[in-house]
């Protein structure tokens, strides 16, 4: 295995034994298990857990970023929207994880320094992207005034955040896209 391999290699095996069990709930021993490998090696790549909870937020910021570099340029504020909702029902879908923001909240007042900043840039991150699209959307029409974008935000972000939880302790995803579908509905008046 590269080094480059196993650095990829502890980073996805740790976001899972996170969105599984919870950052708190899982150990180097647990990765060293799992991948067949020394916890020396781990800590060559990731010198504490803190850096490695940061850095497996940090990779979250980075797929949403280059997520929304590749939306096409074409898509309306409803689109985007639209696609947003929809690559978080992904996580609704799941029976054995949660994403990534809803344990780190859940786990909030025990987590390290370093993954609370980074948890919290992440947040911050997808609310200005928020932001930008619902202005988008009034600018262009598509959607109405009410509240100020920044408040839409986050209630955005509140609604669905509880509706992944919500999804993921009855099993039911339908449970989220009715929440979704409010939403749309919330912006659109």
């Amino acid at each position: 295995m590269e080094k480059t391999d196993t650095k990829q290699n502890i980073l996805t095996l740790a976001q899972e034994f996170i969105q599984v069990r919870g950052y708190n709930a899982f150990s180097y021993q647990d990765i060293s298990d799992r991948l067949k490998i020394q916890k020396a090696s781990i800590h060559h790549h990731y010198h504490s857990k803190e850096d490695l909870g940061a850095e497996v937020m940090e990779a979250a910021r980075v797929r949403f970023m280059d997520w929304n570099a590749s939306l096409d340029a074409s898509l309306t504020p409803s689109q985007r929207l639209d696609l947003f909702l929809e690559s978080l029902n992904a996580w609704a879908k799941q029976k054995d994880r949660i994403c990534l923001t809803g344990i780190f909240s859940a786990e909030w007042n025990t987590l390290p320094p370093k993954v609370k900043k980074k948890v919290d840039e992440f947040q911050m991150i997808r609310r200005q992207w928020l932001v930008k699209t619902l202005e988008a959307g009034r600018k262009s029409g598509e959607f109405k005034g009410g509240k100020p974008v920044e408040e839409q935000a986050i209630f955005i972000q509140s609604a669905i955040q509880g509706a992944l939880q919500i999804a993921r302790l009855q099993e039911k995803p339908s449970h989220y896209l009715a929440v979704v579908e409010q939403v749309k509905e919330m912006v659109k008046k």
